[in-house]
């Protein structure tokens, strides 16, 4: 016997995906992207420093070291950011709008 397949739910979406979306969204990536054990891991794995022993925790060249990721991390982030705002706009945008063609055509489709 095979189940009936139910059509997935409907969502609610914003008319239209703006540019502010996809500002605010680059906003609030980016105020964490420093502070993310995931872009210190990438930045590491780039392998563009060697970091001082971690052994001396908390001596002066590990301090350098990590005033430097901090920088480039945020310099990284600066420059992408309107690269990133504008891709989130673009890829919302398109995915919303699929969505909404799929769901009207399930509405159809059931009337």
């Amino acid at each position: 016997m095979s189940k009936k397949r139910h059509p997935p739910p409907r969502i609610k979406f914003v008319r239209r995906v703006t540019r502010q979306h996809g500002k605010d969204f680059a906003d609030y990536w980016g105020s964490g992207i420093v502070t993310d054990g995931g872009a210190m891991d990438a930045l590491d794995e780039a392998g563009i420093m060697e970091w001082p022993d971690p052994d001396l925790w908390e001596s002066p060249a590990q301090d350098r070291a990590n005033d430097l990721v901090d920088e480039i991390l945020e310099l990284t982030f600066e420059i992408a950011h309107d690269a990133i705002a504008a891709a989130f706009t673009t890829a919302a945008g398109e995915v919303t709008k699929r969505e909404r063609l799929r769901q009207k055509r399930a509405r159809r489709k059931r009337s």
